[in-house]
């Protein structure tokens, strides 16, 4: 990418108002970040084929100019909106300089567009860049391709970014800025990484939440376990302990001085981030130590449980509702200072593809797979010799009616957990009746639907045929165990088409735990589904999209 040098001094002009690891959201109230987003739009993407992201920037600028104190504030608890650079290094070997973005909106975004380059600080020229967009989706990454470039650290990533919520709503754009700083070998760890012989997630390390603490490594499907019975709602647990060495002493840690840390977690289900409370962040911060044998090492632990005598002490996310089957992306980024006064930088990230980019000092792990539950206690389950048992007396191995024409399908899994808070209570007619989480997958007249889309107007599939729904009730104070089981081997749903494992709870056909994934695939090949996702003005956007991925039409 080769920017104009009207384009070069808007750069400089915006990379003055960023700090120097900042994010800025533009403010188009002022004319020059108005016509800098403009342009990065116009430089990455053919405007003709996606004239909705110059409409959503068009939105914005007329909002921001009729309401100038318009701004989109992220606060610091809960699940959040980020756009972010967890990677930029250069490989000693080949000299690559390269560096990997993030984009996530909570709740979902209707059109997502990055691009990310980076710049040699000393030419002002572009090294690489790259650029990618999504529309109906939560979570989109990108990296830049591999380059010569200058040899040395001496750059800057940025990240563009111009996203409009899911459903409509007014756009927000701006840009992230990172620095590039001494990264030394990748860091080694011991946790998390596989334990377990038979993953219930292949492509994940597998964290179960209300596990026994037993129900962890060997042959348990399980990497890690937590027995939250107690807890009011599952919080999200990672082991983390490891090591990494620079390539020069380590100055005495004085934390959020001399020693930063960045850890979160991306939402793959619902989209958005969550990062540590403050009181979590500063525990974590105390696990950190330099080794006493060798000042260049920096090590941390903050292991895994093993029994209720010893629960471990992993990293916690605060007192956030996980989702019912999340994926989670995790992020740490640790920089410290070196005897010369350097900054020396060492990452360790969760990535979709195996770890062989040239980002020297970050190591790539899988996403973590949180195995929670769905359905509640004392769901009749249908079994294949035409008997039932309560959905807490299924094990792994037993067979059960997956179908209304009586298919049977053998039970590889089940999962499990106590739940304190909001569940929906089905109501159907003729009596059936079912309590399930929101995310659930039922059988219905229109197709799967997950259960916090279901409405009068739909008929749930049961074993006597269709039945139309009479009432759906929100309970907000459920205290009680929830339930699911996996019929199906997880398989990628993009090597799958997206097949659904199934089997019928109450009478009536419900998804198992695999479905949940399997149907957001689904969806996100459909341009029907994904149309109704988005505001107008992005509609022929998605037909490029379609197009461009290959989507059914």
């Amino acid at each position: 990418m080769k920017l104009t040098k009207h384009e070069s001094s808007l750069l400089d002009y915006i990379d003055n108002l960023i700090s120097e690891n900042g994010v800025l959201e533009y403010d188009f109230n002022d004319p020059k970040q108005y016509q800098f987003a403009k342009a990065m739009i116009e430089k990455g993407f053919d405007c003709k084929r996606y004239p909705g992201m110059l409409k959503s920037l068009g939105i914005q600028k007329n909002v921001h100019l009729n309401n100038p104190a318009v701004k989109t504030s992220l606060d610091d608890s809960g699940f959040q909106n980020m756009f972010a650079i967890p990677g930029l290094g250069l490989d000693s070997n080949t000299q690559n300089i390269a560096s990997n973005g993030i984009g996530t909106m909570v709740g979902g975004y209707s059109s997502l567009s990055l691009m990310l380059f980076i710049k040699d600080n000393k030419t002002g020229t572009i090294i690489t860049s790259a650029t990618n967009n999504d529309m109906a989706g939560v979570f989109l990454p990108i990296a830049t391709n591999p380059t010569s470039g200058t040899g040395n650290l001496d750059v800057t990533s940025y990240l563009n970014y111009s996203c409009t919520p899911l459903g409509g709503g007014t756009p927000i754009s701006g840009i992230v800025k990172t620095m590039a700083y001494n990264t030394t070998a990748d860091p080694a760890i011991t946790a998390p990484v596989r334990t377990c012989s038979n993953p219930r997630i292949p492509t994940a390390l597998n964290i179960g939440l209300g596990r026994g603490w037993t129900d962890q490594g060997g042959t348990s499907g399980l990497d890690y376990a937590w027995n939250e019975q107690n807890s009011a709602h599952p919080i999200g647990k990672i082991p983390f302990v490891g090591s990494v060495i620079f390539n020069q002493p380590i100055q005495a840690l004085q934390p959020n001085s001399n020693f930063l840390l960045q850890i979160y977690v991306a939402n793959k289900v619902d989209g958005g981030t969550i990062t540590l409370t403050p009181t979590d962040m500063q525990h974590v911060y105390s696990k950190f130590t330099i080794d006493p044998s060798n000042p260049n090492k920096l090590n941390w632990s903050l292991p895994p449980g093993a029994s209720t005598s010893d629960p471990g002490d992993p990293v916690v996310f605060g007192n956030v509702t996980w989702p019912t089957d999340m994926e989670a992306m995790f992020y740490c980024s640790m920089i410290v200072t070196l005897q010369d006064g350097s900054w020396g930088n060492a990452n360790v990230q969760s990535t979709l593809t195996a770890d062989d980019d040239p980002l020297d000092g970050t190591l790539e792990i899988m996403p973590i797979g949180f195995i929670w539950h769905c359905l509640g206690e004392n769901t009749v389950i249908t079994m294949a010799n035409g008997t039932t048992k309560l959905i807490q007396d299924v094990i792994a191995g037993d067979t059960v009616v997956s179908g209304q024409d009586n298919e049977t399908s053998v039970v590889e899994w089940t999962n499990k957990g106590h739940h304190i808070g909001r569940v929906l209570k089905i109501k159907g007619e003729g009596g059936l009746e079912i309590i399930t989480s929101h995310h659930h997958i039922f059988f219905t007249n229109e197709g799967p639907i997950v259960a916090s889309e279901l409405s009068n107007k739909h008929e749930l599939m049961t074993t006597e045929g269709l039945t139309k729904i009479d009432r759906i009730e929100m309970l907000d104070h459920y205290d009680k165990m929830l339930y699911n089981l996996a019929t199906v081997k997880y398989s990628n749903p993009n090597e799958s088409n997206g097949v659904m494992g199934s089997f019928i709870a109450n009478g009536i056909k419900v998804g198992d735990v695999n479905a949940q994934k399997a149907h957001r695939y689904l969806q996100k090949l459909d341009k029907e589904w994904i149309k109704q996702q988005v505001p107008e003005y992005f509609h022929q956007d998605i037909k490029s999209f379609i197009l461009d991925n290959k989507l059914k039409n």
